[in-house]
């Protein structure tokens, strides 16, 4: 009986000077990639257009990526572009390279547009986070680049990005 009336004068009541308990932490994410797929309000906008060995390369009509920015990927992009800030390299380029790693399927987390007729994208409703821009362009010879760069949105902000060079 001396126990049960100790731990009764340690419990708190709403009353207490201290308060009600604070609410418990939230739940971790379920994964790395999970916080991309709120929406937010946040924007990222560009443009690829640039020009290698003499030949003009556009993005216009070209599917453009929008991959979320965590470990994995910043890793990721580094073994396939050679960078995970902002880089240019063909398609051969980076199929060969993704071919020597094992992948995560992060596929679902990965937002896409195309470009439109001036070399043009747009992103809206981005939660706060980084985001790597993946573009493909294309030559009027059919020569395929794609371009890489890393873009970071907080606060409701527009961000203007242009891959390539």
């Amino acid at each position: 009986m001396g126990a049960g009336l100790l731990l009764a004068g340690c419990q708190s009541g709403p009353n207490e000077p201290w308060g009600p308990l604070p609410p418990p932490p939230p739940a971790p994410p379920r994964n790395e990639f999970e916080w991309s797929a709120a929406n937010g309000p946040n924007v990222i906008q560009g443009e690829a257009v640039w020009r290698r060995e003499g030949r003009t390369f556009s993005c216009a009509g070209q599917s453009v990526g929008l991959t979320p920015e965590t470990p994995y990927t910043r890793e990721r992009m580094t073994e396939l572009y050679g960078s995970d800030e902002a880089a240019t390299r063909t398609v051969a380029e980076v199929r060969a390279r993704s071919a020597k790693a094992p992948t995560r399927d992060y596929r679902a987390y990965v937002r896409s547009t195309e470009c439109d007729s001036r070399g043009r994208f747009v992103f809206h409703g981005l939660p706060d986070g980084g985001w790597f821009v993946i573009v493909r362009a294309q030559s009027a010879s059919g020569a395929t680049l794609v371009g890489l760069r890393r873009a970071h949105v907080a606060g409701g902000e527009t961000r203007t990005v242009r891959v390539g060079g």
